[in-house]
C-alpha cells in the first residue's frame, strides 16, 4: 500500500514539474532566462530527489523517492506560474 501511495505522489509531483517546464517559456522574455531557470530547477530537483532517496532502503522506494523529490522541488515554481497565468501577467 505504501508503494502505491508513493507512486501516486511521484506522478502528482512530476505533473507539476511537467507543467513548469512547459509553461516557463511563456513567462520569460528570453530563451536564455528560460534555459537557466530550467537548468536550476533540474539541478535542485535532482539534488532534492537524491537526498530524499538516502532515507529509504529498497531500490523501488529509492526510485520513487528520487522522482517525488524531483517533482516536489518544482511545486513552488508551478504555483507561481499558475498564479501568473491566472492573473494574466506578461513575460518578465
Amino acid at each position: 500500500m505504501e508503494i502505491i501511495v508513493g507512486i501516486i505522489l511521484a506522478f502528482s509531483a512530476l505533473a507539476a514539474a511537467a507543467y513548469v517546464h512547459r509553461k516557463i517559456s511563456v513567462f520569460t522574455d528570453s530563451s536564455a532566462k528560460a534555459f537557466l531557470s530550467r537548468i536550476i530547477l533540474i539541478a535542485v530537483g535532482t539534488a532534492f530527489g537524491v537526498v530524499s532517496s538516502l532515507y529509504v532502503a529498497d531500490i523501488p522506494q529509492k526510485l520513487i523517492a528520487v522522482l517525488t523529490g524531483f517533482g516536489v522541488a518544482h511545486v513552488p515554481a508551478a504555483i507561481i506560474l499558475l498564479l501568473k497565468a491566472k492573473r494574466g501577467e506578461r513575460q518578465s
